[in-house]
């Protein structure tokens, strides 16, 4: 039990007529205290998190300023950009998010809106997949740490709900460029 003046105001007391026909967009503890934002309209569920109809998972390991600092959650809308050198292949971040960017591509740097309107379908901190990094170091985007198996603070895991498409373009501006997040507002 939490004392009233600490239950937020978001929180469900009570299931009305217009939460009775939406769902839970994850799995949900005994004793969890529910949000209105972790209900959500039925959709197709896939291992666990809600997935719209006709659409794909696609996770991405960002750092946090990539991720919108902990500012997005479930249910958040983001806009996908990409900066990218088109003559240098040389545009990387700093290893395991501690540094600033490195841009050695003289100026010549480019950043585009990849995708302008994708819902978020989770976030959380990124483990130890050196999923980054090629096994030769040569990704434009290298957080490759000394050792797989630790976690890479300050690295984010976003899950993104996506048509086949712009899957691709996704995995591809992971491994070939420096994608970044921007929060849209509903």
């Amino acid at each position: 039990m939490l004392p009233a003046s600490a239950v937020p105001l978001n929180a469900v007391r009570s299931i009305t007529p217009e939460l009775a026909t939406l769902v839970m967009s994850a799995k949900v503890q005994p004793g969890q205290l529910l949000l209105r934002p972790m209900l959500v309209t039925p959709a197709q569920v896939t291992g666990g998190a809600a997935l719209p109809a006709g659409m794909l998972a696609v996770s991405v390991n960002l750092c946090l300023p990539e991720a919108v600092a902990e500012n997005i959650a479930s249910g958040s809308e983001v806009e996908v950009l990409d900066t990218f050198a088109p003559a240098s292949p040389t545009l990387t971040a700093g290893p395991n998010c501690t540094g600033p960017h490195q841009q050695q591509a003289y100026g010549h740097v480019h950043t585009v809106v990849v995708l302008p309107r994708v819902e978020v379908l989770s976030v959380g901190p990124a483990g130890g997949a050196n999923h980054a990094a090629s096994s030769t170091g040569t990704s434009a985007f290298n957080r490759s740490s000394t050792d797989p198996a630790t976690s890479q603070p300050g690295n984010e895991l976003v899950t993104l709900a996506v048509t086949q498409a712009a899957a691709l373009r996704l995995v591809q501006i992971t491994e070939a460029g420096l994608p970044y997040l921007a929060l849209l507002q509903h």
